[in-house]
């Protein structure tokens, strides 16, 4: 049944995007604004791959296309998205909304030598809706900060625990469903 729900959620996500995509086709590669036809941050959270690098490229005023490449210490961590901005692509605070796919979780295990079990390190991957905001300041509003809490929708980490559980590893704490991402950014 769960399932059932996920899969109906990402077809309306996606049928949305579509739509926003159809509906502004002939902006689609020519923003307003010359000067800001996307953007590349730093940052931390799964918006920056961990601890990371994001790109950004604007479809629209309003659709931009994001790709994020980083690190979680243990893992190396990609992220693709799709974020709607619901301001006008002046205004220096613009609420944002996101689709993410890409590691969204990581299981880590350091059995004792005596177990006979390996270590185990490996990122899971899924997808995450996100909500949050994009501030630009200075004159030119080329530098930003931006924020988002995020919401992991699915994830092959959960299977994972549960083999490795049976297979003897011990309890795992289960990660939380939501996460956050904040960084700075510079629009070009």
């Amino acid at each position: 049944m769960k399932s059932r729900w996920l899969k109906f959620l990402l077809i309306c996500v996606f049928a949305c995007v579509a739509g926003a995509l159809a509906a502004k086709l002939e902006q689609a590669l020519t923003p307003t604004i010359s000067h800001r036809r996307g953007a590349l941050g730093i940052g931390y959270g799964l918006c920056y791959g961990g601890l990371g690098f994001n790109g950004d490229f604007n479809f629209t005023d309003d659709i931009v296309v994001s790709g994020s490449i980083g690190t979680f210490g243990y893992v190396s961590v990609f992220e693709l998205g799709m974020k709607y901005y619901f301001r006008e692509f002046d205004d220096k605070l613009r609420p944002t909304a996101s689709l993410w796919y890409g590691v969204n979780s990581m299981v880590v295990a350091r059995p004792s030598a005596s177990s006979g079990l390996n270590p185990v390190t490996e990122a899971h991957t899924g997808f995450c809706v996100g909500a949050g905001a994009e501030w630009m300041f200075s004159k030119n509003q080329k530098h930003g900060l931006d924020g988002t809490l995020l919401f992991i929708l699915n994830t092959t980490q959960k299977k994972r625990i549960e083999e490795l559980e049976a297979m003897g590893h011990s309890k795992f704490s289960r990660g939380e469903r939501l996460l956050f991402s904040f960084g700075y950014r510079y629009a070009f």
